[in-house]
């Protein structure tokens, strides 16, 4: 089973993914902002940190680059409105492994899946 934590400001797209997640069969926990989020991390190990990029308070990027620095092996990638290409090349260049636009939908749920079993 595929281990998910949830990063997103938003409380409606918070309880949309899970279930998106949850109807796939992955074990999902989910944060609202970057503190909660690192604290939960140091804890307990993730197969997966899906991330959104454009947060109040801690933005995804420091989010990432903390996430980095405290584990390698977590795979991370992006789940955001932000379409640019510039963004994505920034997070390719910090060890993203995938980026995803909103909204989530079954199918890049299991694409993002499938790219954790890799």
């Amino acid at each position: 089973m595929v281990k998910i934590f949830l990063l997103d400001d938003s409380h409606s797209s918070l309880r949309q993914n899970e279930k998106i997640f949850k109807s796939l069969g992955a074990r999902v926990s989910k944060a609202d902002n970057g503190n909660e989020a690192l604290s939960l991390l140091k804890k307990e190990p993730f197969d997966l940190v899906l991330c959104d990029l454009l947060m109040s308070g801690d933005n995804g990027f420091t989010v990432i680059k903390k996430i980095k620095e405290n584990s390698t092996s977590t795979k991370i990638m992006v789940l955001s409105t932000d379409i640019q290409e510039e963004t994505r090349k920034k997070t390719q260049e910090m060890g993203v492994v995938n980026y995803f636009n909103k909204p989530l939908n079954n199918e890049k749920a299991q694409e993002i899946i499938n790219g954790v079993k890799v």
